[in-house]
């Protein structure tokens, strides 16, 4: 070839590679305009979130103004902790003094944000663009034994219940509990309670036993709130397919957290991660029944957080190896970061829509499931 052809022909392969690479990123774009666009008509929700006793100089104005401009329609918030610190410290009277503060907190800043009591209140917040608050609490310890306080407790706004965290209590055994015992007798009447107050029961903490008797003896179905798959990664935490298959068949929802350290014994971790959590979730469950619950702070989790949950995990994991031997890697991470924002149900959106994902199917995910079963369930 002559050089003038040679010249020539690699001219015309470089427009044609540049045609290639513009038109490339014109779809990209594209298709990020879809997926924000999506994520703005979307009703989206975080089926549990957490935060320090100390939140009123906590949310700072920033933090306040990246919530107000997260684009998530609402968060399920526990107020059952006093202390972010001992997250053993659930008290009747700590709650409910919990439970006045933010009110207080949410009524100061209503222009923002408002706090849910039905489903209508969550069509509210997207029509408005506020952040919606759904108080949960995750655990029954604060009701004890006394079934008047379901009531109780619903009047002052709990609207989704789990019924334990940690520990057993006087309903059911947690996951971390090796005797796996069922629900006791209180249990079951504790869950009809709350079946009759119309509020969302939670099983996100319980052991499979009680988990499965939950689900059989209720009325109403289910959530859980922030778990993984344990057929992916055994931690107690997480959810055998058994369990979930039973959670939908019964119509509720399961939602994945960012506990990246639980969902994965790689010690590095990237969104593929929660991928493989969520496309095994869809597989075993149903795309009508799978959500996300980020188990975090409602805007993010600062450095000094990861920091300290990282190594209560690590603790966690020394001091229960012995009765859970599978327990064997080391916590070298605890968030994936692009699920560590407030603007982490955008971000799964658009990690849903380049692995393939339908628009119907993403709706679901971020937020449409969970609004189908609290509207079912709370009304």
């Amino acid at each position: 070839m002559r050089r003038r052809e040679f010249l020539k022909a690699m001219g015309k392969g470089a427009i044609a590679l540049g045609l290639l690479s513009v038109s490339g990123r014109r779809e990209y774009l594209f298709a990020e305009d879809r997926i924000e666009a999506l994520y703005r008509r979307a009703i989206t929700v975080d089926a549990m979130c957490f935060t320090t006793n100390d939140y009123v100089p906590y949310l700072t104005e920033d933090r306040v103004e990246a919530l107000r401009t997260s684009g998530i329609t609402a968060i399920s918030l526990d107020v059952s902790l006093s202390n972010w610190f001992d997250l053993g410290m659930r008290d009747f009277y700590i709650v409910s003094e919990t439970i006045a503060r933010w009110n207080d907190f949410l009524d100061s800043l209503s222009e923002y944000f408002i706090k849910i009591h039905s489903a209508e209140d969550i069509l509210e917040a997207k029509k408005t663009g506020k952040v919606g608050f759904i108080f949960n609490m995750q655990d029954t310890t604060p009701i004890a034994q006394n079934l008047h306080r379901v009531g109780l407790f619903y009047d002052l706004g709990i609207r989704q219940i789990q019924l334990s965290h940690n520990q057993r209590n006087f309903a059911v055994d947690s996951c971390w509990e090796t005797a796996n015992a069922g629900l006791s007798h209180f249990g079951r009447q504790l869950i009809s309670a709350l079946n009759q107050k119309r509020i969302l029961i939670d099983i996100a903490h319980v052991g499979e036993k009680s988990t499965l008797e939950a689900i059989s003896h209720s009325s109403a179905p289910l959530l859980a709130s922030h778990t993984g798959c344990f057929s992916l990664c055994p931690h107690p935490r997480n959810k055998s397919d058994q369990v979930i298959k039973a959670l939908a068949d019964k119509g509720g929802v399961f939602c994945i957290y960012n506990m990246s350290g639980w969902m994965t014994r790689e010690p590095t971790v990237s969104m593929a991660a929660f991928m493989k959590h969520l496309e095994h979730a869809i597989n075993v469950a149903g795309e009508d029944h799978v959500g996300f619950g980020t188990d975090g702070d409602p805007a993010a989790m600062t450095p000094d957080m990861l920091k300290w949950e990282i190594q209560i995990s690590q603790e966690s994991f020394d001091n229960e190896v012995k009765e859970h031997p599978q327990l064997t890697w080391k916590i070298r991470h605890i968030r994936i970061k692009e699920l560590n924002s407030p603007h982490r149900l955008l971000n799964l959106a658009k990690a849903m829509d380049r692995a393939g994902y339908k628009e119907r199917t993403i709706e679901k995910i971020i937020g449409g499931n969970y609004f189908r079963l609290f509207k079912e369930v709370v009304g």
